[in-house]
């Protein structure tokens, strides 16, 4: 194996945010798979140009001590297919990882990918910016998946993307008596797909352009996401969904003070007489999206999130931030507008390598009186 040599890198490839160190052909590390997950080790597995062919395998898993599990097998033409790879393998997260993007001048990769995903104790409030904090109940979530993945970048600034598949879903309820069932509070009417889950065709494609010299450096950043679902035995559950994550970082008079905003807007469109499934629905709250809010706290087809920082790199290393986030979750699609938004503030401590946020300390504070502190590793956005 070697000496470990350590990656102070993040990485979203099936797993969510993990710090990793390698051993020859194996990767090691920790992170979260789920916002609600315990830090979990996980263990990846590469072997590039198996057999001196031009395919690449990679094979990963991860396991907490709480029960939550991710597994993913890939095998095709690819280098690093975790950076490249923007629109993830999920679609639980936000739609593109800006800061994990490779930077090749050009580079096509395709690949076949299967993967699973388990989640013993998933958080749900209900539906919409109204749901009461007091409905907080928990639900087991399994998801398997198989998909082809193609894509090219095409220059730094611009890449493309689609994976299409077929996924599976299962929704139980079995409780470890610390919190309400979510099926004993909500049924199928109120939250669609409490009770039914059915297995999806599923086609997801994604444009990226972006100028981004060095992290430090002003930025510009823009993603454009086209998803379809097609449920395979019905049509309760059928829906398109389009999506646009805008990210900016402007200096104020000098690389260590700069203005980062960023503007987030994802729609859910279902065909007539069909619905969305409440867990393929966005969230709002958490570490990364309307910091004085719990994850999941509000959920529904629509969202629309803005939130600003002013950052101040006051040391070589560390980063002071002030941040204020908006956003409100809503299920029709005529409530696209600034009215009935929820508010968040903070401060927030980070840690810097010469490249990228390493890890970050925030404190949100939201609307409703609530204080938060998150610890995440990379940015906020």
């Amino acid at each position: 194996m070697g000496i470990i040599n350590l990656v102070t890198t993040i990485e979203t490839e099936g797993f969510d945010q993990q710090v990793t160190g390698q051993f020859g052909d194996f990767r090691a590390g920790f992170g979260k798979i789920s916002p609600v997950s315990s830090f979990t080790p996980a263990l990846r597995y590469e072997q590039p140009r198996l057999g001196r062919t031009e395919l690449s395998l990679q094979a990963s898993g991860a396991y907490s001590v709480t029960g939550y599990q991710a597994y993913n097998f890939k095998l095709g033409i690819f280098d690093e297919p975790a950076p490249a790879d923007f629109l993830g393998a999920g679609f639980l997260g936000a739609p593109f990882d800006f800061d994990q993007r490779s930077q090749r001048p050009t580079e096509g990769f395709n690949y076949a990918d299967l993967g699973f995903r388990g989640f013993p104790d998933e958080i749900l409030y209900g539906l919409g910016s109204d749901a009461d904090e007091s409905s907080r109940s928990e639900y087991k979530y399994e998801e398997s998946a198989f998909d082809v993945v193609g894509g090219y970048q095409f220059a730094r600034w611009v890449g493309v993307q689609a994976r299409a598949g077929l996924l599976t879903t299962n929704v139980s309820h079995d409780s470890d008596g610390n919190r309400p069932n979510a099926a004993d509070r909500f049924d199928d009417t109120g939250v669609p797909g409490i009770e039914h889950q059915p297995e999806f065709f599923h086609f997801d494609s994604g444009l990226y352009l972006g100028w981004e010299a060095d992290p430090n450096d002003p930025a510009a950043l823009l993603g454009v996401r086209f998803a379809r679902f097609d449920e395979l035995d019905g049509s309760r559950f059928q829906f398109s969904r389009f999506s646009l994550d805008a990210r900016g970082v402007l200096p104020l008079g000098s690389r260590q003070r700069t203005i980062a905003v960023r503007y987030y807007v994802s729609r859910d469109n279902a065909d007539n007489g069909s619905e969305v499934p409440f867990y393929l629905m966005k969230s709002l709250g958490g570490q990364d999206t309307l910091r004085g809010y719990r994850d999941y706290r509000f959920r529904a087809e629509n969202l629309l999130y803005l939130s600003t920082e002013y950052r101040w790199e006051a040391a070589t290393g560390i980063e002071l931030a002030m941040f204020y986030d908006t956003g409100k979750a809503f299920r029709e699609g005529s409530g696209f507008s600034f009215n009935g938004m929820k508010h968040t503030y903070g401060a927030g401590l980070r840690a810097k390598s010469l490249r990228r946020v390493s890890f970050r300390f925030d404190i949100g504070r939201s609307g409703d009186g609530n204080t938060l502190v998150f610890f995440a590793f990379g940015p906020s956005f």
